[in-house]
């Protein structure tokens, strides 16, 4: 069982990739099944596994989010630009627009942050005058598909501010585009590498971790 953050970080570079929570390939590891139930949600951050996933990508640790086809999880530095690499679209975001492959809603989330914003989910949902009850649902399944194709990336974490510009409320999880928070360093050290050779790196690491883990199952679920 991991104990503290250290050993956290250590062992998700130990893998490459670790899921978060819930459910997932059969055999792969996930931080809610290594942890104990009376560790989360005490807000220390250096126990509570609710604090490490902001803590990782606030110091660049880890990159961490809707990011394992869409299931939330994190990636180390050494494997990110390997799911960089399969994940993001060669295509720019108008190309994919004008080709059906995007919805309406989905670009004008991505152009909030074309200036280098940094917004909570409660800043997109209030600059697109949506509500829980009425859009909030679309919104929030457009940012995740963003944070699934490399676009979109958890930067950290904010709480509303008030009219007399005071924080409250619980803090919510706080985007930029990935250029800005992974920079070349992360996304791009040497050279690129072909996607096909990426997907192939990723799936053999994985069937690494467990004799229960489906290779055909886990691609399907990492890559569609």
């Amino acid at each position: 069982m991991l104990k503290n953050y250290g050993e956290f970080l250590d062992r998700v570079n130990e893998l490459g990739f670790y899921a978060f929570s819930g459910k997932f390939a059969d055999g792969f590891p996930k931080l809610d099944n290594e942890t104990i139930e009376t560790q989360w949600h005490t807000g220390d951050p250096n126990t509570d596994p609710w604090q490490w996933r902001i803590r990782s990508v606030e110091e660049k640790k880890l990159a961490f989010g809707s990011i394992l086809g869409g299931y939330k999880g994190f990636i180390s530095k050494e494997y990110y630009r390997l799911f960089y690499a399969v994940n993001h679209p060669e295509k720019d975001m108008m190309q994919m627009y004008d080709t059906g492959e995007l919805s309406a809603v989905t670009l004008k989330i991505y152009k909030l942050f074309e200036k280098g914003t940094v917004l909570s989910t409660a800043d997109i949902r209030s600059l697109l005058n949506v509500s829980k009850k009425e859009g909030a649902s679309k919104t929030d399944k457009a940012v995740e598909e963003l944070e699934r194709m490399f676009f979109l990336s958890i930067c950290g974490s904010k709480r509303k501010i008030s009219i007399k510009g005071k924080e409250y409320g619980w803090a919510a999880n706080a985007y930029c585009l990935t250029d800005d928070w992974a920079g070349k360093e992360w996304i791009c050290p040497d050279s690129k590498i072909d996607p096909k050779t990426a997907r192939d790196i990723i799936i053999d690491r994985a069937c690494t971790f467990s004799d229960k883990i489906n290779r055909n199952k886990l691609s399907k679920i990492l890559f569609g």
